[in-house]
């Protein structure tokens, strides 16, 4: 899958809970998988729930952080694959 030509969105069996600001945990209801996100986590999740594309977050968290462009892409894309391993996201086209 080209992930880059999808937009993601919470899997319907994934609770996000806010710890407090600077964590959330995801917890997917069928599988008992228990996922921690950090503050940088937490903002590339509301993102993709607001329906950006892949290009939308990357611009979004340069804005935000002090991060250099392609470091951003890397770590997004690295971050959706993860979620989409663990099923805690689905696509949507």
């Amino acid at each position: 899958m080209n992930i880059e030509k999808y937009r993601f969105q919470q899997n319907p069996e994934v609770i996000y809970t806010v710890l407090d600001k600077d964590e959330a945990a995801l917890m997917h209801l069928g599988t008992k998988l228990s996922y921690a996100l950090n503050q940088t986590g937490q903002r590339i999740w509301c993102f993709l729930n607001e329906g950006c594309a892949i290009d939308e977050v990357v611009e979004r968290l340069l804005v935000e952080f002090d991060i250099e462009r392609e470091q951003a892409r890397k770590s997004v894309i690295r971050f959706i694959e993860e979620l989409l391993s663990f099923k805690l996201i689905v696509s949507v086209k």
